[in-house]
């Protein structure tokens, strides 16, 4: 700065350096304000550069500490088992996909509602979550559950006192981003409460009352594993085909799977 601008001259409480104040051209309510701020804050330009700068990075590494703690909450809420998460040799969060050929066919269809077949150790479960996991960071809600959890939650619903209680189980079912429902086929069938709430599901997706909610159904569905689980299969086996991808895992990759298959 030309000195010749300004009158007033202060000395920098950071670096100690002189610097100019208040330009010369000002005067009334302006030059006491400059004068004012000279006295409260003297800080060079350069140094108020560095401090802007250094706000700057303190805003944003709170402002990510909170995205972290925020994802962090959302992975709890999950359900998720730490043990799809980490690797058990050393803790680390799994970082790469255990099979390649299965996520990436998740990935593909990770807007849509996904039936994924397969034997155990397929890569089924594990896959959909390292691609859920790439929705909780994008602070996406997610639910992790298997069948049995959801068939018990249903039960206490419908035996409880809350007059609402199967609309609110739908309803929190509508708040989510994503599903995941695994183990959803058995070996015994499905009982009459637990066939209802599976087609109140499909049918809400069908109508599409929980638009929002994205479903992946896992679990080794057989041939006729859909007629075995539900007393009137082909309202489902419909509501299946209309509304769902399905394929089934084999040996790293996806094949095309038909439901209708008896």
């Amino acid at each position: 700065m030309n000195g010749e601008n300004f009158d007033l001259y202060a000395k920098c409480r950071i670096c100690g350096k002189e610097y100019a104040a208040v330009p010369a051209k000002l005067d009334g309510v302006q030059r006491e304000s400059a004068i004012a701020l000279m006295e409260l804050f003297p800080i060079c330009p350069e140094c108020a550069k560095k401090e802007e700068a250094k706000c700057k990075a303190a805003e944003e590494t709170r402002r990510k500490r909170e995205i972290a703690c925020e994802i962090e909450k959302l992975w709890h809420l999950s359900g998720i088992p730490p043990g799809y998460r980490f690797l058990r040799q050393n803790g680390n969060e799994i970082a790469a996909p255990l099979v390649p050929g299965v996520a990436a066919w998740i990935s593909r269809y990770a807007n849509r509602n996904i039936l994924l077949s397969g034997a155990t150790g397929t890569g089924k479960s594990t896959s959909a979550v390292f691609c859920a996991g790439a929705m909780i960071r994008q602070r996406r809600r997610v639910r992790y559950c298997k069948l049995h959890r959801m068939l018990s939650e249903w039960r206490e619903a419908k035996t409880g006192t809350e007059r609402r209680a199967d609309e609110i189980f739908f309803e929190n079912i509508g708040k989510l981003d994503l599903l995941i429902v695994d183990e959803a086929v058995g070996k015994a069938k499905m009982t009459d409460s637990g066939q209802d709430m599976m087609f109140e599901l499909l049918d809400r997706i069908c109508t599409g009352e929980i638009p929002g909610t994205r479903v992946w159904l896992l679990g080794n569905f057989h041939p006729g594993s859909i007629v075995e689980l539900f007393g009137d299969c082909e309202p489902v086996l419909r509501r299946l085909q209309e509304n769902f991808v399905c394929g089934e895992a084999k040996s790293g990759s996806v094949e095309v799977f038909d439901v209708w298959i008896k």
